[in-house]
């Protein structure tokens, strides 16, 4: 189960969180991130943003689509892959890309001072 912290070291779950028992509205950690990237002098995203760099940060790194799907709470891991097919169609022309330079046999040949393979 996901659990943030903010300003406080009491969990909350949901956007309709408690902070010491009174509840908040459900713009209050909109305006609280807002507030502190204008206090840091950071660009603002709003947090379904920061939500989707995280997803995307996951994929590149070569997290699966169900550990992803998981993370970020949803219920079938087809709701994760339709969402961001195209994070994961880039990662894996990166990893096309990887294995196509490894078993590039002359390549490696002509690196490392050796005759090229004929």
């Amino acid at each position: 189960m996901n659990v943030v912290y903010w300003r406080t070291s009491k969990p909350f779950r949901t956007s309709s969180f408690q902070h010491y028992g009174v509840c908040h509205n459900n713009n209050t950690p909109y305006f609280w991130l807002k507030e502190f990237c204008e206090e840091n002098n950071f660009r603002f995203c709003d947090i379904h943003s920061l939500r989707h760099f995280y997803a995307s940060a996951l994929i590149n790194e070569g997290v699966d689509a169900a550990t992803v799907s998981g993370a970020l709470g949803h219920s079938t891991i087809t709701t994760t892959t339709s969402i961001y097919c195209h994070v994961f169609n880039q990662a894996q022309a990166r990893a096309g890309d990887a294995i196509a330079s490894v078993l590039d046999f002359k390549k490696h040949d002509t690196d490392k001072g050796q005759p090229e393979a004929v």
